[in-house]
């Protein structure tokens, strides 16, 4: 459907083949990008939570969930996705990066306690 340039067919009938199979890694792959050229955060978010949990060996969506937290200055998510990340150390630089800026930005406010967190995180 999504091809056929029907995309909200194609989430529907994703989310449908997911209520079969919640774990399917190629549905919610595919729903995760449908949701992400719509410009869904909240919805790309949530599948790739899913598909965090069901591949806990792949690093990829927990590092998409850290650009998300990044760009809607959701510290919490950053700090959680983070610590998950850090188990696998395959962060590439410009990721590790954006996360320095993110705990040098809110170092300056009130939320100096959380990015002491995150920094005790970044490689040294």
């Amino acid at each position: 459907a999504a091809q056929a340039g029907d995309p909200a067919g194609a989430r529907a009938a994703l989310e449908a083949a997911l209520g079969f199979q919640p774990t399917g890694v190629e549905a919610l792959v595919a729903l995760a990008r449908l949701h992400r050229q719509a410009g869904d955060a909240p919805s790309e978010a949530r599948v790739l939570g899913a598909l965090a949990r069901a591949r806990p060996e792949d690093p990829s969506p927990r590092e998409r969930l850290v650009t998300l937290a990044l760009e809607q200055k959701s510290w919490a998510e950053l700090a959680t996705q983070s610590a998950a990340l850090s188990e696998f150390r395959l962060l590439d630089r410009t990721l590790w990066e954006r996360l320095a800026q993110a705990c040098d930005l809110l170092g300056r406010g009130k939320d100096a306690r959380r990015a002491s967190q995150i920094a005790r995180l970044l490689p040294r």
